[in-house]
């Protein structure tokens, strides 16, 4: 399926590795019964285990998330449009997660974000670099809720965030590469990547036009500086 994640790393309260009774579902109301939930283990090699914690209330940071981009940019220009509608079609994944080496397990909280089948690669990147932002900007609102969930976050944070975007009006966010594809033979963009459904069905003429934008826009890619929306809201997604 492809995508990306953002980790938050923490430690957990020891209770979530218990079998632990949950709101039951509307048909277990009706027929009296409780329901129970338990962390699942999923042994990858000798030397490392995953442990997934099924937490539902966490799923409610889904909405905040998009109440978040919705309050920093009132209006969105084109090319976060396009992102919205992705994130409408329910693509975004929140849980609890530990990998167990053999001297000491790591958790965190994943954020994590579908590539569609590698047709929408750059919207999931895009989708956590605004988490970065997000949990940058609301982190005390977001302890709170990370604590009511067992999760405490861990105060140094490996934030460093290395991906750069920049909108345009007809294919939505591109990526800037981090370095040139130099495939002479190669037809798209060499410093910009885009989802490929929005590169579906593009005839020559518009391959031809991928070698102007790289011609036009090069500064962009050398400049290695993020032209997002939350990034720079001034910013007016370039035409092809």
């Amino acid at each position: 399926m492809g995508g990306t994640a953002y980790l938050v790393y923490g430690n957990i309260d020891p209770v979530l590795l218990e079998k632990r009774e949950i709101k039951p579902t509307f048909l277990q109301k009706i027929f009296g019964k409780k329901n129970f939930i338990q962390p699942k283990e999923m042994k990858v090699d000798d030397n490392r285990t995953i442990i997934d914690i099924n937490q539902p209330e966490l799923n409610n940071l889904v909405d905040l998330f998009q109440g978040f981009i919705k309050k920093t940019l009132p209006k969105y220009n084109s090319a976060t449009q396009q992102f919205i509608e992705y994130l409408d079609i329910k693509i975004m994944s929140i849980f609890i997660r530990g990998e167990r080496f053999k001297d000491k397990t790591e958790w965190y909280i994943q954020f994590g974000f579908s590539g569609c089948a590698g047709m929408a690669e750059v919207s999931a990147e895009l989708g956590s670099h605004w988490v970065n932002k997000w949990i940058a900007i609301e982190k005390n609102n977001l302890l709170n809720i990370f604590a009511k969930n067992g999760f405490q976050m861990f105060d140094n944070q490996n934030s460093n965030d290395e991906s750069y975007f920049i909108p345009f009006e007809k294919y939505g966010y591109a990526k800037i590469q981090n370095t040139e594809i130099m495939d002479e033979e190669y037809e798209g963009s060499k410093y910009f990547e885009f989802d490929q459904s929005c590169l579906e069905g593009l005839d020559e003429n518009d391959y031809s036009k991928m070698k102007n934008l790289d011609k036009n826009y090069k500064k962009y890619y050398d400049s290695k500086k993020c032209c997002c929306q939350i990034c720079n809201p001034e910013f007016v997604p370039l035409k092809i």
